[in-house]
């Protein structure tokens, strides 16, 4: 199911700062932020362009939201449109960011991935009791700035096997790490299969475990999700890793997984039991 945002809210004044180049025609999406009300099920997301000047003035902007339920994911498109200034360099008061808001009901609560144009940003987890979402931003240096904090509970849902054989896997990368997966793509795809795979650094949030790990360092979160399975049962998967880097080349902490139905009463969800 793909749902289309609208634009709820008036563009809005935000930022401060730095001296920039005025009379840019075009200023892409900066960052992304979204907001979820679980009790009415309504998702906003406020767009905008980061820092820009005051002397910038908007002609117009045509960012778009899509929402697929069905493939989780949140897809950011379009940008802002200034007039070209007369001007060659603008106020260094970096006042001029434009931010729009866009709003959509009936979002059921999932974990997403949510992308810029063709550029993966990261996940929106909607399981979780936390109404507000940390703001995403669409620079990929930005984003490894720092590690996210992640929390074990929103992965109640899916499939988690403490003694599995993951914990003998081992690679001197993380692309041979995960070849058990990677390798291993149901044979026989029609149509037209799909990969993606996401990293980022991370870090966990200790409180969220019964039993805290005895490390706190920063680990890589890795993001595989796989469509177009010709199998009547099973659409899809998709899995999170915990990789570290030890002595002996990078392992997995841990490993959840969850399955697309491809029939059924939940058809097109992801679940952590037996598909029919």
């Amino acid at each position: 199911m793909k749902r289309s945002f609208s634009a709820k809210s008036a563009i809005l004044l935000a930022g401060a700062g730095l001296a920039m180049q005025a009379g840019a025609a075009q200023a892409k999406v900066s960052v992304v932020c979204p907001i979820y009300d679980r009790g009415t099920q309504t998702l906003s997301v406020k767009v905008g362009t980061g820092c820009m000047s005051t002397s910038s003035r908007l002609k117009n902007q045509n960012v778009q939201v899509t929402v697929d339920q069905d493939r989780a994911l949140i897809t950011v498109s379009g940008g802002f449109v200034f007039h070209a200034s007369a001007s060659g360099i603008g106020t260094a008061d970096c006042m001029g960011a434009k931010n729009v808001t866009l709003e959509t009901d009936g979002v059921e609560p999932r974990r997403y991935s949510v992308a810029y144009k063709d550029e993966p940003l990261g996940t929106l987890d909607l399981l979780g009791d936390a109404e507000t979402i940390d703001c995403l931003p669409t620079s990929r240096t930005g984003r490894w700035l720092s590690a996210a904090t992640m929390n074990v509970a929103h992965f109640k849902d899916w499939a988690f096997d403490p003694d599995g054989a993951w914990k003998d896997w081992r690679g001197s990368s993380i692309t041979a790490l995960l070849e058990p997966i990677l390798g291993n793509h149901p044979e026989g795809m029609e149509g037209r299969p799909e990969i993606a795979i996401e990293m980022s650094k991370a870090r966990w949030n200790r409180m969220s475990f019964q039993k805290p790990p005895k490390s706190a360092a920063n680990f890589i979160a890795i993001e595989i999700e796989r469509h177009g399975f010709a199998d009547d049962s099973v659409s899809g998967d998709r899995y999170l890793a915990a990789a570290i880097q030890t002595d002996g080349g990078w392992k997995i902490s841990r490993l959840w997984s969850q399955q697309m139905c491809a029939r059924g009463e939940f058809a097109g969800q992801w679940t952590a039991a037996p598909c029919p």
